[in-house]
C-alpha cells in the first residue's frame, strides 16, 4: 500500500471528528439538524409516500412524540413552583411597604399598557385583514346542493311535496 491510501481512512476519521465537534459545540446547528431530520422523517412517514401503512405511521408518530410530551410535562411541573418561589422571593426582598407599593403600581401600569397595546394591534389587524370574509363562498357551495330546487315559485322536494325549507333557484 502506498502512503496516500493509508492516510485516506485517517483523513475521513479526522473529518468525522471535526463534524462531530462542530455540531456538538453549536446549539443552533443541533437545532437545525434536528429540524431537518424531523422534516425528513415526517415526509417519509406521510401518506403521500406510501412507504409505511397509515396505522403504522400513526403509531410511530405517537412513539416519536413521547419524549417531547414528557419534556413539556416536566417543564409544566417545574413552572408553578418556580413562579411561586419568584413571587415569594420578590415579596420578602422588598424592604418596606412603600417600596412594595411602588413596584406593584409599576407592574400594574406595565401590564395594563402592554395589554392595551396588544388589543389595539389585534383590532387593527382584524380590521385591516378582515379574516373570514372569503369563507362565505365556501360554505354556500356544498350545503347549497342539498337544498330543494324551486319550480314555479314553490320549493319542490324529491317526493313532489311543498317544502318549508329554503330552496335554491
Amino acid at each position: 500500500m502506498t502512503q496516500e491510501t493509508q492516510k485516506a481512512p485517517m483523513q475521513i476519521a479526522g473529518q468525522r471528528f471535526k463534524l462531530r465537534v462542530w455540531i456538538t459545540s453549536r446549539l443552533w446547528a443541533q437545532v437545525m439538524a434536528g429540524m431537518v431530520l424531523g422534516f425528513g422523517l415526517g415526509l417519509l412517514m406521510s401518506d403521500a409516500t406510501g412507504l409505511i401503512r397509515p396505522d403504522t405511521a400513526k403509531a410511530g408518530g405517537h412513539w416519536l412524540a413521547l419524549p417531547g410530551r414528557i419534556f413539556l410535562a416536566l417543564i409544566a411541573m417545574v413552572l408553578i413552583p418556580l413562579i411561586f418561589s419568584s413571587i415569594v422571593g420578590g415579596l420578602t426582598g422588598a424592604g418596606s411597604g412603600e417600596e412594595l407599593r411602588s413596584v406593584g403600581l409599576r407592574l400594574a401600569a406595565f401590564i395594563l399598557s402592554t395589554t392595551s397595546v396588544a388589543a389595539a394591534i389585534g383590532v387593527a389587524l382584524a380590521l385591516w385583514l378582515q379574516p373570514g370574509t372569503g369563507l362565505a363562498a365556501f360554505s354556500a357551495g356544498p350545503s347549497d346542493a342539498r337544498l330543494p330546487v324551486s319550480e314555479g315559485g314553490r320549493c319542490q322536494t324529491s317526493r313532489s311535496r311543498v317544502s318549508r325549507q329554503p330552496c335554491r333557484t
